[in-house]
């Protein structure tokens, strides 16, 4: 497990696991007020340790630039963001604030490393690839966080957030051809989050707008979300039974082969 953490490529991924807890905990506030608000402080307070021992581990010099990739965005940028995104409903604006401005931070940090990485690292292994999706994320998840802290009355800092999140889905729609190359991992799960909560954000400024026909816009942005979801999660249980069945033949294959050796 310590290895894993402080492995430069799975090591990050792991700040889902608080960010998750982020979120059950705001889905349990609207039914168990007390018990959400635990869970929400627990997992904040698990994600700032973690982001504290990721960024003191970073700073040892072990980390190659080449090993930097777009789960770096999770740790400390998207964490902070959902963290302020679920905190206000806990009772705590101020610290959802200083998230918020700490998650800003750490957006343009990660971006300004990924970004020379990206530009001046050479090519990114085809395992890594589909982490390039997690660019997505930040202002999405930013801009929900936001309409949190401050409401649904626009302003400067919802048109900069919006306009950033175009830009990074635009990025991700010239991406789409070197995706659509790479064969199916569970890597494909990096494009979860981003698409997920870019769908959120998408839908709130829907339901402050209301443009015409913006209801089934929502509707549509559901399904495509909801496709998008359920066809990783297909593919992933399928290559998890091709792989156990390929591991079945192989230790079949050797016992026959011992089997043949014997006689």
């Amino acid at each position: 497990m310590a290895s894993q953490l402080r492995h430069p490529v799975e090591g990050p991924v792991a700040a889902i696991w608080p960010i998750v807890g982020m979120a059950m905990g705001a889905n349990l506030h609207q039914f168990w007020a007390a018990g959400g608000e635990l869970v929400v402080i627990v997992s904040v307070i698990a994600s700032a340790l973690f982001a504290a021992w990721l960024l003191a581990h970073m700073m040892s010099g072990q980390l190659k630039l080449e090993s930097v990739h777009g789960g770096y965005f999770l740790p400390v940028a998207a964490a902070s963001f959902v963290a302020a995104a679920v905190l206000p409903a806990s009772g705590l604006p101020d610290v959802a604030v200083g998230c918020f401005f700490l998650g800003v931070f750490f957006w343009i940090f990660t971006f300004t490393l990924l970004f020379a990485r990206l530009a001046f690292g050479g090519p990114v292994a085809a395992p890594l690839v589909p982490t390039l999706a997690v660019m997505a994320a930040p202002p999405a998840v930013a801009g929900a966080a936001w309409f949190a802290i401050a409401g649904s009355r626009l302003g400067t800092v919802d048109y900069w957030l919006a306009a950033s999140a175009v830009l990074m889905l635009l990025v991700q729609l010239a991406l789409l051809p070197r995706y659509l190359k790479l064969p199916f991992t569970l890597g494909f799960w990096s494009f979860t989050f981003p698409f997920a909560y870019s769908g959120v954000y998408a839908i709130q400024w829907l339901d402050i707008v209301r443009p015409p026909g913006w209801q089934p816009e929502i509707l549509v942005l559901l399904a495509a979300v909801t496709a998008l979801i359920a066809t990783i999660a297909g593919k992933s249980i399928a290559l998890a039974l091709r792989d156990r069945a390929s591991s079945r033949r192989d230790a079949e294959n050797k016992l026959n082969a011992a089997d043949e050796r014997m006689s």
